[in-house]
Parts: C-alpha cells; structure tokens; sequence
C-alpha cells in the first residue's frame, strides 16, 4: 500500500508494520530529491528499508541504499541522487557499488584484516579465547609496526620477510609463534578470495633465523631456590606482592605461566587441612587440580588481604578489575635476573625445576611428575584407556615439597 507520502524523519518516525501482515512502501517526498523515487519499505516486524526506484535499460530496478535509522532521511537522499546520476550516464548503480565493495576489500590494509579475522574468530569459538588474545597482543606488539598500514593487496613474501627480520631481533620465540599469527588472517582473506595466495606459507622459520633451538634443560638447584627465596624477601619492598606471590607459587606448583597469572578466588575450594585449586582451562584443553598446604595456603591467605575483594588472586595494580598479564610476569623475571647473581633462568624453568626437585627430593616417579604436571601421555592408547589419577599420591607429593620450601624459606629467616 502507498496511502500516504512521506517528507520528514518524524513522519517515518510514526510509520507502523501493517495490520494484515505484509510489508508495504511509502514515497518519499521531501525537499531535495532529484529524480526517480525514493521508497522507504516497512515489514511485518517494523524494519524500515530506503529504496532507489529507477528504470534502467527500459526496466525497473529497486537498488536497496539501507535501514532507517542507521541511514538518515538526508543520507538516504543523497544516495539516492546518486544512484540516479549514474543511471543517467547508462551505469547499473548495483554494479558500480559491487565493484566498489570489491575494490575497498583490496585496499584493506593489513591492520583491518586482522580486525575483521578476530572478530570472526571471537565468534566462531574455535581457539580459547585466551590464545585469541595471545595473537592480538602479538601481531600489535611485534608485526603492527611494519605491516599494519599496509595495503592487503601489496604484501608480499618480500614484505613478510621484512617484518619477520625485524622481530626476530626482538625474540625468536615470539617470531616462531608469528608465523601463525600471520598466517591466520590471511588464510581467512584467501578463502574469501580478497587474496590470491598466501605468502606467508612460503616462508620457513629458518628463512629468519628463528629456528627453534635445543630443548632447554635449566633448572635451579637447591641452593639457587634458596637464593631465589631470600631474593623474593628482599624485593618485597620494590615490587608488588602479587608478583612475589606469583613466583613463590610458581615453585611450588610448577604451575604454567598464564594458569598462575589468571587464578581466581573462586577457582579456590578450602578443604580441611589443605586447598585445592581447580584449573577449568589449562594449555591441553584438559581441567587440572593442583593441592596447596601450609606454604601456599599461608601467601595466599597473606595475598587476600590485598587482593581478596577482586576475581582475580594476582590482580594487576595498573589494571583494575584484570590480572596481571603473563608478559609481566616475564619482565619480573627478567629484574630477579639482573638483580641477583643467579645463572640466567625463565619463568618456565621453574616449572623444570619443581618438577626435577619432585623426583629427587619428593621421589615421586616419573608418571606421577606427569600427572601433577598435567601432561597428556604420549601414548596414544595409554591416553585414551589408563584414565587415572593418583589424587592421594599427589597430595602427599605437593605437600612434602611444599613443606621442604617452607622450611628453606625459614632458613633464610634465621
């Protein structure tokens, strides 16, 4: 039905989905329009669609310019002159906006196309979301500066190689795992057909010297933790206790890095006589319980005076409301490092070093290290049919180390 014609933003304001069910259309007559009509459709639900109707070639065409109110009356106007202006020069204006959809999709810069790969990706729920912001953080901090302005269309293998030469400066490690931040997005461009090929797929680790290197095998001796230990009091002072709980926790858990970082209170279940801290999310996909006693039990309880009203045990001093970030917890190695006389240690060799020291000092075997580490087996049918736990095994393991730190950490007090 066209009953009544239309000229203001109030008046399609007023306009109402029809009694009968059906969508029907209204001309637009306001001040402006140069020719041809412009019709807005109203459906059943109420949605309200600006239309150009036009002949073209001796045929009527309707070209959809958009939703009211997203598009404005005055905007809405203006397209529509638009479209009728081509069609004087004999153009389809259907055509020329696909081309020109094309051609903005080919000058994408590289920046925009990971915007629009995360988003995808947020939404389909195939990576954790933890691995997705992994890959944010990474392609701003390390691949951004040199590519992010870039067109789409002029990356090259050149190109990659560039950006690839210049991170590899900065860590091997993080160039390994570039490769795959790269990759991702423009895999997602390649199957929309904005790219040809994908040139990052011909390029190797090796092409950039970021070859992965030995296995490290460092780990902290006995002595080394006790120094660590008495370093961690003394830095009590200049650096925030989340971050000297995180690393004391980190030797006796053997906890990962980005398990520790985002522990929450609620992750928390007081037993009688010890904690147990469940991990729903841990780097093989598969939940983890770690058991805390009398040392772990005592940081905590000493961290929830401070931290206790947030969601996060290591919530960030700078960042309130989030945890501290796992690189941060990296760059407080790298002080202990420089602070100390200590021989160069990661953050993942003491992970090594707990589970080294669960063998020796513990006796626990080497499956049991396996458990409380919670690696998958590396047999297949092992994985797949021996479903056990050892719990108590466990328990007794966590406990005579976690009391055996506790007892260097007095040492030192004395």
């Amino acid at each position: 039905m066209m009953s009544k014609k239309v000229s203001t933003p109030r008046a399609i304001d007023a306009l109402k989905p029809s009694t009968d069910g059906k969508r029907y259309r209204q001309l637009i007559t306001a001040k402006g329009i140069a020719s041809g009509s412009l019709l807005i459709v109203i459906s059943p639900k109420g949605k309200k669609t600006f239309y150009t109707r036009a002949c073209s070639d001796g045929k009527r065409i309707d070209i959809r310019l958009g939703n009211y109110p997203a598009l404005s009356l005055k905007e809405a106007i203006n397209d529509h002159n638009e479209c009728m202006a081509l069609i004087e020069k004999g153009l389809d204006p259907r055509r020329v906006k696909a081309a020109k959809k094309t051609k903005n999709q080919n000058e994408l810069t590289m920046d925009e196309l990971f915007e629009q790969w995360f988003k995808h990706i947020s939404k389909t729920g195939t990576q954790k979301n933890s691995t997705i912001e992994a890959h944010r953080w990474r392609w701003y901090s390390y691949l951004s500066p040199t590519l992010g302005s870039l067109l789409l269309n002029s990356i090259t293998r050149a190109t990659l190689l560039n950006a690839l030469d210049k991170c590899v400066h900065r860590s091997k490690e993080q160039t390994r795992k570039a490769f795959t931040t790269l990759n991702l997005p423009l895999d997602y461009a390649l199957a929309r057909m904005m790219i040809s090929d994908n040139p990052c797929r011909t390029i190797k680790p090796k092409d950039v010297n970021a070859t992965k290197g030995k296995p490290r095998s460092r780990f902290l001796s006995i002595a080394e933790i006790k120094e660590l230990l008495e370093l961690l009091n003394d830095c009590e002072c200049r650096h925030s206790p989340q971050m000297i709980t995180l690393i004391r926790l980190a030797l006796i858990t053997g906890a990962r890095r980005s398990e520790l970082s985002n522990m929450k209170w609620s992750d928390l279940i007081i037993k009688d006589g010890y904690w147990v801290w469940n991990l729903p999310e841990t780097k093989n996909g598969k939940p983890h319980r770690i058991y805390l006693f009398q040392y772990a039990i005592t940081l905590l309880e000493r961290l929830g005076k401070i931290t206790g009203g947030s969601t996060w045990v290591f919530e960030s001093n700078i960042r309130q409301g989030k945890p501290i970030r796992p690189d941060a917890v990296t760059q407080m190695i790298g002080r202990l490092n420089s602070e100390s006389d200590l021989e160069h240690f990661t953050f993942h060799d003491l992970r090594r070093t707990a589970a080294t020291h669960w063998v020796e000092q513990v006796r626990a075997d080497s499956s049991l290290v396996e458990l409380m580490l919670n690696h998958l087996p590396q047999n297949q049918l092992v994985r797949t049919y021996q479903v056990i736990t050892r719990e108590t095994e466990q328990k007794e393991a966590w406990q005579c180390w976690g009391d055996f730190l506790l007892d260097l950490s007095k040492s030192n007090a004395t």
